[in-house]
């Protein structure tokens, strides 16, 4: 009530809590991760298959495993399965 017109804002408020033991990639599954999302509009098969072509298989089916097929967008999973994807190499 103090702004006129009144402002179309909505805002929330977050609580941050430190992890006691982080998880850090690794410098290749970094890299790897990034490159799938430098290609944000592309369903993570088509990025395997093109970037990581000997890793195709177990992605896929760890994703599958997860719930996830391969038309999936890089954004829409979860970092808990990105840890597990950047462990197989």
């Amino acid at each position: 009530g103090c702004f006129h017109p009144r402002p179309e804002v909505d805002s929330a408020l977050m609580n941050l809590v430190r992890r006691a033991e982080p998880f850090v990639f690794t410098t290749e599954g970094r890299n790897a991760i990034r490159r799938c999302f430098q290609q944000r509009r592309k369903q993570i098969g088509a990025i395997v298959r093109e970037q990581f072509p000997s890793l195709e298989p177990r992605w896929k089916e760890l994703l599958a495993s997860e719930g996830f097929s391969s038309t999936v967008r890089a954004e829409a999973i979860p970092v808990p399965v990105w840890i597990r994807l950047a462990s197989l190499g």
